[in-house]
Formats: C-alpha cells, sequence, structure tokens
C-alpha cells in the first residue's frame, strides 16, 4: 500500500568531511552535467512533499533552491544529520539519502517509501551490509535518536538496533534495481571514475 508523499518528507545529509575525496564536498560532485545533491533534490521531489538539505557548510549549496538547516549538535556524523531532520519535519516519515549516491533511482526511493507502516524504518541491505541513508524514519523515532546520542551510540547500525527495521532484501531490490547499483557511495576517486563522476 503506498504512502501518501504529502506524508513523506526527503532529506540529503550532506554533512560529511569527504576526507577520501580530498575535502571536496561529494554533493557538489557532477555526473551527466548535475551535482549529485541536484539530482538527489529532483529525486526525492518526485516521491515527498518536499525536500530538504542537512549541511554544515551552507554557502556551498546555496543555489540548491531548498530549505537547509545545520546539525544541532555537531561532529556527531549521520545521525546528527538525522537528528536535525526529524526535529524539523512536521510528516511523519522522512527518507533520508547521502549526498553522495549517483545512481539512486526513483524506483527504489518509491520502494523505501511505500513499505509496511508499522515499521520505525525501512532500510535497504545488501549482503551483510544495512545502508541507513538511504532509507526511511519514521518522526516517532525521534527519542529514540536523542537517547542514542546522549549515551555516546553515535554509529547509525547502532541505532538500528533500537528500532523495529523492514529490511528491502537484495530480492526484493533486484525488482527495481536489477543491479543492484541505486545505493552505491561515492567514497573514493575510484568509486567516482567507476560512476563517471566528476568535479
Amino acid at each position: 500500500m503506498a504512502i501518501d508523499r504529502l506524508d513523506v518528507t526527503g532529506v540529503i545529509l550532506a554533512g560529511g568531511r569527504a576526507t577520501r575525496m580530498g575535502g571536496f564536498p561529494k554533493g557538489l560532485m557532477r555526473r551527466d552535467g548535475r551535482t549529485l545533491a541536484e539530482r538527489a533534490r529532483d529525486l526525492l521531489g518526485a516521491v515527498t512533499a518536499n525536500v530538504l538539505l542537512v549541511a554544515n557548510e551552507e554557502r556551498s549549496y546555496a543555489g540548491l533552491g531548498i530549505p537547509m538547516i545545520r546539525d544541532r549538535i555537531a561532529d556527531l556524523g549521520p545521525i546528527g544529520g538525522l537528528e536535525a531532520a526529524l526535529t524539523h519535519v512536521s510528516t511523519p516519515w522522512t527518507i533520508v539519502v547521502g549526498c553522495d549516491m549517483p545512481l539512486l533511482s526513483v524506483a527504489v526511493l518509491t520502494l523505501v517509501r511505500d513499505r509496511d507502516e508499522r515499521f520505525d524504518a525501512v532500510v535497504p541491505r545488501i549482503g551483510e551490509h544495512l545502508e541507513p541513508l538511504c532509507a526511511r524514519y519514521s518522526r516517532s523515532i525521534l527519542p529514540v535518536v536523542r537517547e542514542c546520542i546522549a549515551r555516546g551510540e553515535l554509529g547509525m547500525s547502532r541505532l538500528l538496533t533500537h528500532l523495529t527495521v523492514d529490511e528491502l532484501d537484495e530480492a526484493t531490490l533486484r525488482e527495481v534495481d536489477p543491479a543492484l547499483e541505486a545505493i552505491a557511495n561515492v567514497n573514493t576517486p575510484e568509486d567516482a571514475d567507476r560512476m563517471r563522476v566528476e568535479r
């Protein structure tokens, strides 16, 4: 059963330091003439009511034309971006993506959006790896996120152990993403070359 797009906010996390990419903001890397942040904005805009960016270098993304917020607590990594987003949004659901997924697709985002509403989170799994930065979260988990931060449990994988999680397995993902490439990240120059991404 589809979730109404009006009940979902799209969130792009762009707070990483990109140390393996020489410090260049990954969301500003380009594929086919568009920045990865622009691409994520447009894809999320196709499946959600509105889109916002969580970034601590706001000037870098000023041209995106969407609301931008900062981490409320600095230097926590992705869980800090999720906390800021869930504090800000008013919709029951949020789809969170990293800014470094050049091959992200509407089909995968729609699949993530429309899974069973009874779960706190919907998270793709490829092999042993869960991808919490291409996932749907209930706004109701904000207290759990804050509790994890207070305890110093800053890894997204640790957060997921405290939630009811609907794991999207490889077979389900392949129905809309046969090559399992939509949630691939650009983490190194070699990744950028392979996915035809450039500065």
